[in-house]
């Protein structure tokens, strides 16, 4: 109700309504099934579509999501960065790479954002940020089962980071454990 001397939309006319909401199903950013409550702010325009409406928007945004990078400004490059912190996501695997040079990450799937979490992914690119520089980078390598190991190189700095790449494409199950290892000449590394 409004608190001013103007009549707002629907007062005193009691109007009665009906709403549904509808997620869509194919490119789900979270698991709808956790949703316990719905708190909805609304602007609006009165006007049925009878459903025209929803299946277009739900069309536009499929075509969005599969768009190519070079189309898509907003979904593109940006949106496929998958990153994870080493330090806080893997807190007790992050304390033992520093006595046994061996890092293994779990349900890196989980970390996934809810919509890209279908099983199989491909890396086009897995890089490694650290800092402080290393006084001898050594050797990292990441091994995944299945497939041969991949040796990172030195590939600059990223800011305040020194940044190691590895190459290849691998592919493997999101539910599959990713081991980093790290010999390095210097104690604690």
């Amino acid at each position: 109700m409004c608190w001013n001397d103007r009549y707002g939309p629907f007062e005193g006319a009691e109007a009665i309504s009906t709403w549904r909401i509808s997620l869509l199903r194919t490119h789900q950013q979270f698991d709808y099934n956790t949703i316990g409550d719905v708190v909805l702010h609304l602007r609006y325009t009165a006007f049925g579509s009878g459903g025209s409406l929803e299946k277009n928007a739900f069309a536009s945004v499929d075509a969005w999501v599969k768009q190519s990078p070079d189309v898509s400004r907003e979904y593109g490059k940006g949106a496929n960065v998958f990153a994870i912190d080493l330090k806080n996501d893997y807190l007790s695997e992050w304390w033992r790479v520093a006595s046994t040079g061996c890092m293994t990450l779990h349900h890196i799937d989980q970390r996934l954002p809810f919509w890209a979490r279908r099983g199989r992914f491909t890396s086009e690119n897995i890089s490694l940020l650290i800092t402080p520089e290393p006084s001898a980078p050594g050797d990292i390598k990441i091994t995944i089962p299945g497939q041969a190991d991949i040796h990172g190189a030195e590939d600059g700095k990223l800011g305040d980071y020194f940044k190691f790449t590895f190459p290849g494409k691998p592919v493997a199950e999101a539910s599959t454990p990713w081991t980093m290892h790290i010999k390095s000449d210097r104690d604690g590394f």
